[in-house]
């Protein structure tokens, strides 16, 4: 009996090693397919409501379709512009950052360093017609790289959009055929509460975080306003987005606001002061408002958060970091429902305080 349970723990470790590679190699496949699946059951509640008021189900997914990808892409035309001229001028602001930022040392090994730099450039004149030819090359390409990764982006969010419309407009029917699956109706039950407690999951979630990310977004761009920092707007939609990623985005955003702060004002104090505030807001929000408003609808334990996040920030890079919670509350709501997976719900699970510790 025990040989028999350690094969079934060896088969099972051998089949999660198996996705896992399956996972890491077909990310352009799953990756849509995985957002699609997200963006209906976030919107399967309001797709509901449209067809109790009237409205068929196809027209009602559709419309939510149509909405949610006119939104991204005035946010993605919003963003563009800036951004894009930031990146066209890419050289000019680093070579000011640096000029700003060596300013600040008045250490005799620093200026000496600078003098031997300076001498070395104008003695190899050679070595200095390939630093020119190099950055009046590699700034295209960097253009080019960012175009490439916005056409992915785009191209991703479409088909998942497609998907996601397909799905809205066969909830019923997905449902219906769970249900002629089952071999009782014991198990046609629990599939049925294991999808809608998966549905009503995600859909608060992120229907949450992303008024939550508004929220912090309006404070960014107040507050970049009241310390005259230009565009103050922009660093509001950024920190909104940004903030979909845990962790890592508010570090992005704080850097990058940093680095066009020391710019536009002269010192490097006041320039400081921008992702500081950045900084403060985000924690604020990552702290208190979160943990308020999304903590108890979660329930899951911070330590499996940033593993998840770790984990899918490996496999599919920052795509993966942005699916990683969505996809754990996912995991979290058809473990709270099956019997089986009463392990994998427990080890998610939040520790209560009436639990024992041990």
């Amino acid at each position: 009996m025990s040989d028999l349970k350690t094969i079934k723990h060896l088969l099972a470790g051998i089949l999660f090693l198996l996705l896992f590679g399956a996972v890491f190699f077909t990310r352009e496949l799953v990756l849509p397919v995985l957002l699609g699946l997200i963006i209906a059951m976030t919107f399967s509640p309001l797709c509901r409501v449209l067809v109790r008021a009237g409205l068929n189900q196809v027209i009602a997914a559709t419309l939510i379709v149509i909405s949610l990808g006119s939104i991204l892409t005035l946010t993605l035309v919003i963003v563009a512009a800036p951004i894009s001229d930031w990146l066209a001028d890419l050289p000019g602001l680093e070579s000011e950052i640096r000029s700003k930022v060596a300013s600040l040392s008045s250490s005799v090994e620093t200026v000496r360093d600078v003098a031997r730099q300076v001498e070395g450039i104008a003695e190899d004149t050679s070595a200095g017609d390939e630093n020119v030819q190099r950055v009046t090359v590699e700034q295209p390409q960097l253009l080019t790289t960012a175009a490439s990764g916005a056409v992915t982006i785009l191209t991703t969010m479409m088909i998942a959009l497609v998907l996601a419309l397909f799905f809205l407009s066969s909830n019923a029917l997905i449902i219906d055929k769970m249900s002629r699956l089952s071999q009782t109706t014991e198990q046609r039950d629990m599939a049925i509460q294991a999808l809608n407690d998966v549905e009503r999951g995600i859909s608060r979630y992120l229907l949450s975080i992303t008024v939550i990310n508004a929220g912090l977004g309006l404070c960014v761009a107040l507050a970049m306003w009241a310390l005259g920092l230009s565009m103050p707007w922009i660093w509001g939609v950024v920190a909104f987005l940004l903030n979909f990623i845990p962790v890592l985005g508010a570090m992005a955003g704080s850097v990058a606001i940093f680095a066009i702060a020391i710019i536009q004002f002269d010192t490097i104090a006041y320039a400081a002061l921008a992702p500081v505030i950045y900084m403060t807001l985000s924690s604020f929000e990552g702290q208190f408002v979160t943990p308020a408003l999304v903590g108890k609808q979660m329930e899951i334990n911070a330590v499996s958060v940033i593993l998840t996040v770790v984990a899918w920030g490996w496999l599919w890079g920052i795509p993966g970091v942005v699916i990683a919670v969505p996809f754990l509350v996912i995991v979290k709501s058809i473990a709270d429902n099956v019997p089986g997976w009463k392990t994998v719900s427990l080890v998610l699970s939040p520790v209560r305080e009436d639990q024992p510790s041990k």
